[in-house]
């Protein structure tokens, strides 16, 4: 990094900060050292044994499992500040670090990236057969990450020029191809396949192409280990007469998930951030009729339920109810043909069959058995016990035959048990398609067709939408953002969903790849829905009562002279809205939850500020998604505003008293469930809305007995933070003032946030309304 401008200095370390936290959330295991170029010091092993060489290299981290305290320190790291290095000493303290952690251990894949200008003179240049040397007997792959590199290609730096000429940038890229070049084809390198069967490779990358990648969507890579292992696919008898071939089976697909939460002490993190505050959980059982008598753990026993009644079974008879399929095996039952499959029949995920390493006969066997399964098109039904002693399974296995691979996949299909035997009446004969609905059908297919959204006349133009290689789980990549920003940031709240996580499940939002797609489609959507006679919109109105009706509208909610002003006694409070107002346009780059302050909705200023480094796997976040409608029926903790609101609005009954009791109860969950101040603002903005609605509502006896609650419970104690906010934002009673029902006056109001509780009960004065509703009471 050094004599680099300072631009592309905090890009690189974007880059390596970005590769240190995908290792500590999706390689847990992976070890990493780092060595940085260029700084004042000189702080490594071979600087000591070597001296006038090694020098403005520093070794940050030995090889190791890198922490969240070595990407927040490497703000304070200035790769500019020292003097030239040279190259092949770099490269060389590299691989001196790799060799001292693994000491010729060659399970392990081994890897440098070296990220470089290309600027410093090369003074070790005799070294470089000896670098070419280690690299390649250590089976290391180098990974060069070229910055405003001439060259783009090795042919180009291959070409032959004028070495004189060259200025020390361009002499020293075609240094790094060459030996780029000949660690790729070096045949002195013992093994051209590592322990993962993955070719070594030596390459060089553009900076700009890093940060296209490390921007995209992350996913975490799986170890390929068979979890089928030491099997054979039988056929016949176990009586020494079949045949029996050798297998291993991996898993092919199966559904991701966010993964688990583990239960900690809130206690112990408030106390300390960085303790692992786990808890154990001890289990204990009571009577259902007896609440308050205890049962032994050993008393206890499983219950089967039949019908009405319970049938219990022991420990020792729940052993034997264990079904015995016998030793793991994979017995041929039947060969059927293909057609015959039908995909509702698998049950589970997919498994890939093949051979064991190095076992050639059961390669020719599975070779043979792949290639007649595939001329004669038929699947293969299988017995499959995956562990021994288990309950066995049915599995059907088909062949997999391409110019590259040659495998079987399986996946397990059901029993009888397994299947629902539904029936459904045919469609009436009045509602057969015409003939121009079958054309406007046609057309909407063939328009949608995601095998070429391009619409390109030649077959190597041709591109495929959405493929789902590069469609992302939205519900994973959106817990991934929300645990990076709660990694640096334990008190943030829960941000909004990112743009590039909403563009994989809103493909109507414009930066999505298929909204150009949509735009040409519409027309024939239209035609198909004209063609067809149906109002789509008018029956899902009636099929879903709570959506709002377009034509109403809450009598408060806006009108000619626009919606109300806030009520005295509410002053604006950071963060909060006017929950009658209609919500301001967010910036580009922002997203603004409705219970919180607007905050950047990527880690990207978040590390900047903390950490002093760039995130890339978030670049291009921030923009709103498309909204859509709130309808509710209950206030959650997690929208309470939303959730309050679309109740208060509802004109299919009468919503109101329950939001109003929801609202009570979330205000107080949330201030309870809040670790340090993290709910607090959310706590104030729920209570700031239900204090607006209560005005309009004439509910203001609710409201003003609501917050002698929260002053009561919060006021003093752990929570009397929460308490002093509401007090700095001028939170109060609703007075007379206010709502001619309230049950308090303006100095009550005004004297209410004070810890004194005299001024709360002082007596109502009537209004004059109050007085001219009484004169007209005497005389009705």
């Amino acid at each position: 990094m050094a004599a680099l401008p300072e631009s592309v200095s905090e890009e690189i370390r974007g880059c390596v900060a970005e590769q240190l936290l995908r290792k500590v959330m999706h390689h847990k295991q992976d070890e990493v050292g780092l060595v940085i170029a260029g700084t004042e010091a000189t702080h490594n092993n071979l600087a000591a044994q070597h001296e006038g060489h090694y020098e403005h290299l520093t070794q940050y981290m030995e090889v190791r499992k890198p922490t969240l305290d070595d990407i927040k320190n490497l703000k304070a790291v200035d790769a500019r500040a020292g003097g030239a290095v040279d190259m092949v000493e770099t490269l060389i303290l590299a691989a001196d670090l790799l060799n001292t952690r693994i000491a010729g251990k060659y399970r392990f894949r081994k890897r440098v990236f070296y990220y470089t200008g290309a600027g410093d003179e090369v003074e070790k240049k005799d070294d470089l057969p000896a670098l070419i040397q280690g690299y390649a007997s250590q089976d290391i792959e180098l990974t060069v990450v070229g910055v405003d590199f001439h060259y783009e290609t090795a042919e180009e730096a291959a070409v032959e020029e004028d070495w004189d000429t060259l200025s020390t940038k361009r002499a020293n890229e075609k240094v790094i191809y060459h030996l780029l070049k000949t660690l790729q084809e070096n045949p002195e390198m013992p093994s051209m396949k590592n322990h993962y069967n993955l070719t070594t490779r030596s390459i060089c990358i553009p900076l700009p192409d890093v940060l296209a990648n490390l921007a995209a969507e992350s996913i975490k890579s799986v170890r390929q280990v068979s979890c089928l292992s030491k099997m054979c696919i039988e056929f016949g008898e176990d009586d020494g007469h079949g045949l029996s071939i050798p297998v291993v089976g991996f898993v092919k697909s199966r559904k991701a998930d966010v993964g688990s939460f583990e239960k900690v002490s809130k206690k112990a993190r408030a106390l300390d951030a960085d303790a692992t505050a786990g808890v154990d959980i001890e289990r204990r059982y009571f009577l259902v009729d007896k609440p308050d008598e205890e049962v032994a753990q050993e008393d206890v026993v499983k219950a089967y339920r039949y019908g009405c009644s319970l049938v219990p079974f022991t420990e020792v008879d729940d052993t034997m109810l264990k079904f015995d399929g016998g030793i793991k095996s994979m017995k041929v039952l039947a060969f059927i043909p293909k057609a015959s499959v039908r995909r509702h029949h698998f049950l589970s995920q997919t498994y890939c069959l093949t051979n064991p390493t190095d076992d050639t006969n059961a390669e020719a066997a599975l070779s043979a058995l792949i290639h007649a399964m595939h001329e004669t098109a038929t699947g293969m039904i299988l017995r499959l016990v995956r562990r021994s002693y288990e309950a066995p399974t049915i599995a059907l296995a088909w062949p997999h035959l391409t110019a590259k691979k040659t495998s079987l996949w399986m996946a397990e299909v059901g029993f009888a048990e397994d299947y629902r035997t539904f029936d459904f009446p045919a469609f009436s004969a009045q509602y057969a398609p015409s003939a121009e609905q079958l054309k406007a059908a046609d057309a909407l297919i063939d328009a949608m067709d995601l095998t070429d959204i391009s619409k390109a006349e030649e077959e190597e133009d041709k591109e495929e939408g959405a493929c789902h290689r590069v469609v992302f789980n939205p519900q994973v990549q959106y817990m991934q953002s929300v645990v990076r920003a709660r990694l640096f940031k334990p008190d943030c709240e829960i941000p909004d969903v990112p743009a590039r996580v909403a563009k994989t499940c809103r493909w109507e939002s414009e930066d999505s790849e298929l909204y150009e797609f949509f735009e040409q489609t519409s027309a024939d959507v239209r035609r198909f829905n004209q063609a067809c006679g149906s109002k789509l919109s008018d029956k899902l109105a009636k099929a879903n009562p709570n959506l709002p009706d377009p034509k109403k509208s809450y009598w408060f909610a806006g009108g000619a002279g626009g919606p109300p002003a806030p009520a005295a006694g509410v002053p604006s409070v950071p963060g909060a809205v006017d929950p009658l107002a209609p919500p301001p346009p967010k910036p580009v780059g922002f997203a603004q939850s409705s219970n919180s302050a607007a905050y950047p909705s990527t880690l990207d200023t978040t590390m900047r500020t903390e950490l002093g480094v760039t995130p890339l796997s978030l670049l291009g976040d921030g923009v709103p998604m498309v909204g859509q409608t709130h309808v509710a029926d209950a206030v959650s903790t997690m929208t309470p505003v939303e959730d309050f609101m679309a109740m208060v609005k509802r004109t299919d009954g009468d919503f109101v008293q329950k939001a109003l009791d929801g609202m009570r109860v979330v205000v107080r969950q949330l201030v309870q469930d809040s670790i340090g101040s993290q709910l607090y603002g959310k706590a104030l903005h729920c209570i700031t809305t239900l204090r607006t609605t209560c005005v309009h509502e004439d509910e203001p006896k609710f409201f003003n007995g609501f917050m002698r609650e929260i002053k009561a419970a919060f006021s003093v104690g752990k929570r009397a933070a929460f308490w002093e906010m509401v007090k700095e934002a001028g939170v109060t009673l609703i007075s007379t003032d206010d709502c001619d029902g309230a049950d308090a006056t303006p100095e009550a109001a005004r004297g209410f946030l004070a810890l004194d509780d005299s001024e709360d009960t002082a007596p109502v004065v009537a209004s004059a309304k109050d007085d001219d509703d009484d004169l007209f009471d005497m005389l009705a």
